[in-house]
């Protein structure tokens, strides 16, 4: 999943992200204390997403982050990701290897859209995104 945010003077950052998915589309993420991303979301908690797998779909969002403060809600989000990446063969997370402090985030989106690749018949006249708000706040 790529990621973007702003963080000092508005100043655009974009990176990739592991992340889980909860069955309340609760985003969970993390990233290494001190990193540019989290020095962004201290300044500005809004953050757009995007997420594609080839001939199936691409996601779309964007949204507001919360920083996780709880050590032990990081260590879930850390046993999931874990857990994910282990079922991909050769995948190699960075953000898993390197020692330090790590920072947990969850993202609830509020406007998503959606284009779906399983059809070779997408033109060129129409956008073929759908496109909604989600009513839904961080909990």
């Amino acid at each position: 999943m790529s990621a973007a945010m702003c963080g000092e003077n508005g100043r655009p950052v974009a990176t990739v992200l592991l992340f889980t998915v909860d069955d309340n589309f609760v985003i969970g993420f993390i990233t290494k204390a001190g990193t540019f991303k989290e020095k962004a979301l201290n300044v500005n908690p809004l953050m757009s997403m995007a997420v594609w797998k080839n001939k199936k779909m691409e996601v779309q969002m964007s949204g507001m982050t919360e920083k996780v403060t709880h050590m032990a809600e990081v260590e879930v989000l850390l046993d999931k990701l874990a857990e994910a990446v282990n079922v991909v063969d050769d995948f190699w997370a960075p953000v898993l290897k390197y020692p330090g402090d790590y920072v947990g985030y969850k993202f609830v989106p509020d406007w998503v859209r959606v284009l779906d690749l399983s059809s070779e018949s997408i033109s060129e006249s129409e956008s073929g995104f759908v496109e909604f708000k989600v009513e839904k706040k961080l909990l």
